[in-house]
């Protein structure tokens, strides 16, 4: 029996997992990127050998003679004549805001569709917006249901990706044709029929937004009704599970507060269904997941900044720098989001991750160790926790201040004997307040040093200001900033620079992104000394500094 070949065009994850999975299904697999440099990487190490199951199939693959790296362009035609089937499996690039910016998909695409005269089909597994299917094959000049482009959108988690290749929960096979070409379904046939999904193009590319969507209004909700019950004095987690004791709801939905959804692909497909859905006035929804998202991201620099009593010169230590736990990416960390903006605002941030790779030139002083990395720290914030943290010995650092902020509902895994007193899931601050309350009161009760460390969960508002808009006085901050967003002078309390915002280094607040329909960002300015009650809030002038989401 003749071995099935297959090209597999990309250079990183996807591309690398994909060749690795058909190898294991017993496929000879030819892999190709336009870039000479990324073919280097390819015959190297396959792209991405951190991912669990890569590495060994890949270099077993080579020796064997079963894995190969096409040289050049020559080669690539040559190779499109012989294999039954051509996969593009590119990851999307996309800005830190879930904008589509990669045009080698569709490049890879039509070079194809070009090169395989009509004969070899295209599977599409890269992540791409709705209607672009649509697009290529017209661009190529082939006809709208043409079964020469198939898309199979990926949905592959990092750290168990192999896995979820080879034994897919659910497969999404979206083509034009009322036929699948005969090497796609010979490739269906290895999974199982009930867990295929048949669809035209557009249908498929709008299920992984749709799957994408649906999981970031889960993280949102979760963490927004986990702030009210905070608020209120309850325990966010017994909220939450009492909710998907509804059985139609169930215990498998993403329902758990803790930190804002990170590394881009979420945030992708929430742009792109929000893009799609602005002309015809259904953008609403998809606009407020991607605006409480990011209030909920930054919500931890101003909860900092009232805790700490201002950030300047402080030092903050992050555990955890990826941005899911037990994986090595670093790709839109929440922890780089925030060391980001604790550096703006004149903090010295330490870092510790025995398993992220190598950081970036930036804002973080990386540590090897726990203890140093901690050492002298005003605030310890555990921004991501890796299955190893639970052998942290807290008692054995030495921060400035015993404080422990947890973002990712995770200090219960700490032994209670190494923290000393934990809040983490009771819904009161140590005095025994709600910490909504104790937040917008401006009071922050501190056990004695000797009682051990004072943990706090962070699942808190980005409006931490005390006067948040509803009853505001006259000539209050938060008058001013209504004023402001009517156009009239800002007031209340100054002197405030000239415009409408602050700048250099007396400038420092917790920056969001408003409404998307106005592109409108505010800023919390702070002047020295003053306390946080007292700041007011400002539409940020032309050429201030912007977040990242």
């Amino acid at each position: 029996m003749t071995t099935p070949e297959v090209l597999v065009v990309g250079d990183w994850h996807l591309a690398s997992v994909t060749s690795a999975g058909l190898l294991s299904y017993g496929y000879r697999v030819h892999a190709w990127d336009a870039d000479a440099a990324a073919r280097s990487v390819l015959a190297a190490a396959g792209g991405t050998a951190a991912e669990p199951g890569v590495r060994p199939e890949l270099r077993q693959a080579r020796e064997q003679g079963r894995y190969t790296v096409v040289p050049d362009e020559t080669a690539l035609a040559e190779i499109v004549a012989t294999v039954e089937l051509a996969v593009v499996g590119y990851d999307s690039r996309t800005t830190v805001d879930g904008e589509m910016i990669d045009t080698r998909i569709a490049e890879a695409v039509g070079l194809l569709l070009r090169l395989g005269r009509g004969r070899c089909p295209v599977l599409l597994s890269s992540q791409v917006r709705a209607g672009t299917c649509d697009q290529l094959l017209t661009s190529a000049g082939e006809p709208t249901d043409s079964p020469l482009l198939v898309h199979v959108p990926e949905n592959l988690r990092l750290g168990r990706a192999l896995d979820d290749f080879r034994h897919p929960q659910r497969v999404v096979i979206g083509c034009n044709a009322d036929r699948l070409p005969e090497p796609v379904e010979r490739l269906a046939a290895r999974w199982d029929p009930a867990r295929v999904v048949r669809v035209n193009l557009v249908e498929a590319e709008l299920i992984k937004h749709g799957t994408n969507g649906f999981l970031s209004a889960c993280i949102v909700f979760a963490n927004d009704l986990g702030w009210l019950a905070r608020d209120l004095g309850a325990d966010p987690f017994r909220v939450l599970a009492g909710v998907q004791a509804d059985p139609r709801i169930g215990s498998h939905a993403p329902l758990r507060p803790g930190q804002a959804y990170a590394g881009a692909t979420l945030q992708r497909d929430v742009r792109a269904l929000q893009e799609a859905g602005e002309p015809c006035g259904r953008d609403g929804l998809f606009a407020a997941i991607s605006r409480a998202n990011s209030n909920h991201a930054l919500a931890p620099v101003g909860y900092l900044d009232r805790l700490l009593d201002g950030l300047a010169e402080r030092r903050i230590c992050l555990y955890g720098l990826t941005y899911k736990p037990n994986i090595s990416t670093l790709r839109d960390s929440p922890a780089l989001r925030l060391a980001g903006e604790l550096a703006a605002h004149g903090c010295r941030v330490t870092g510790y991750d025995p398993l992220a790779d190598d950081l970036p030139p930036g804002d973080i002083h990386r540590y090897p160790t726990p203890a140093e990395a901690a050492a002298g720290a005003d605030c310890v914030v555990l921004v991501t926790a890796h299955d190893g943290f639970d052998k942290i010995d807290f008692a054995t650092l030495q921060p400035r201040r015993r404080r422990l902020l947890d973002l990712c509902g995770a200090a219960g895994r700490v032994k209670a004997s190494q923290i000393g007193r934990c809040t983490t899931c009771g819904g009161t601050e140590p005095g025994g307040e709600p910490l909504g309350r104790v937040l917008r009161s401006g009071r922050h009760p501190e056990p004695p040093s000797d009682q051990g460390w004072t943990t706090r969960f962070a699942l808190v508002p980005r409006r931490i200001v005390a006067a948040s808009g509803r009853r505001a006085r006259s000539g209050s901050p938060a008058a001013g900033r209504r004023s402001a967003l009517r156009g009239d002078q800002p007031t209340g309390p100054g002197p405030w620079p000239a415009g409408s915002g602050a700048t250099g280094p007396d400038a420092r607040g917790a920056h969001r992104r408003a409404g998307s329909a106005e592109d409108l960002r505010l800023s919390t300015y702070r002047r020295p000394g003053m306390p946080l009650s007292q700041a007011g809030e400002w539409p940020v002038p032309p050429g201030s500094r912007r977040l990242r989401r």
